[in-house]
C-alpha cells in the first residue's frame, strides 16, 4: 500500500478545502439563516460537472480543487502535494487568504 502517496492525497485534499471552508464561514456570518449558505454552496457545487473536465477553467474554480487534490500528478510540489505551484499559490492559498481576511473584517465590524 503506497502510504506516502495516500498521505499526500489526504493532505492535498485537506488543504484544498480551506478556501471553501473560509468562504462558507464568511457567508454563515453574513446571513442569519444557514439554509441560505447551503443553497449558495449547492449553486457553486453544481457547475463542477462541467468545470472539472475543462483544462482551461478547472485550475481556477474553488469547488473543483478538492477533486484535483485527490488526483495524483507527477509534477506536484515535492511529489507530496498534488497541485501545480500556480494552482496552490493563486487559487488555493490566495483565495483562502482573501476569504479569511474578508470574513474576519466583516465579523469585526458587524454590530452584535
Amino acid at each position: 500500500m503506497p502510504l506516502f502517496k495516500m498521505t499526500g492525497i489526504v493532505v492535498s485534499d485537506w488543504i484544498a478545502t480551506w478556501p471553501i471552508a473560509a468562504f462558507m464561514l464568511f457567508m454563515a456570518t453574513k446571513f442569519t439563516s444557514f439554509g441560505a449558505v447551503l443553497v449558495i454552496n449547492g449553486i457553486c457545487t453544481l457547475p463542477n460537472l462541467m468545470v472539472v473536465n475543462s483544462e482551461r477553467f478547472n485550475p481556477w474554480y474553488l469547488w473543483v480543487q478538492p477533486f484535483l487534490g485527490t488526483m495524483p500528478q507527477d509534477d506536484g510540489i515535492f511529489q507530496f502535494l498534488f497541485f501545480t505551484p500556480t494552482t496552490l499559490l493563486i487559487t488555493v492559498l490566495g483565495s483562502f487568504i482573501f476569504f479569511f481576511l474578508s470574513g474576519l473584517t466583516y465579523f469585526k465590524h458587524k454590530a452584535i
